[in-house]
């Protein structure tokens, strides 16, 4: 009997339901302004950011951040994964560079919660928060060419 494949960054897919929270002053949590997102595993917060921003139809240039580890958006104790460790994020412990960070290293669980922060590089732009829940784990049967 073959071993079932264990998960790896090269053979999980991840969904994940992503919803706009509230920006400009404005909740739009009952709004329910949902994208849902799939990605493998092994690609990168940055990558993650890159489809967020086209699934909601985003154009300008934004800095922006995800925060792990706590349940509420923008929290002192959560981790934060932004553009660089060290330029936007500035020297702090709890902050890395999302460039360097894949899905699976950050452990997700279906039912998991993460937060992510969009803010307007240009004065008069809205600041977004957007909550990002993992729905969905599945592990992709490799295939071998005939």
């Amino acid at each position: 009997m073959p071993q079932a494949k264990a998960l790896s960054p090269s053979n999980t897919l991840v969904r994940l339901r992503v919803q706009v929270l509230f920006g400009r002053g404005i909740d739009f949590e009952e709004d329910n302004i949902i994208r849902v997102i799939e990605m493998r595993a092994k690609q990168t917060l940055d990558k993650l950011h890159e489809a967020i921003f086209i699934a909601f139809d985003r154009f300008d240039y934004h800095f922006w951040d995800f925060y792990f580890g706590d349940d509420k958006p923008y929290s002192d104790k959560a981790t934060i994964y932004g553009m660089s460790s060290d330029s936007f994020l500035g020297a702090k412990e709890n902050a890395f560079d999302a460039k360097k960070t894949d899905l699976a290293s950050l452990g997700l669980k279906p039912g998991d919660t993460f937060y992510y922060l969009l803010i307007p590089a240009t004065t008069g732009g809205t600041a977004l928060w957007l909550k990002a829940s993992m729905v969905w784990l599945n592990v992709v049967a490799a295939t071998r060419a005939s």
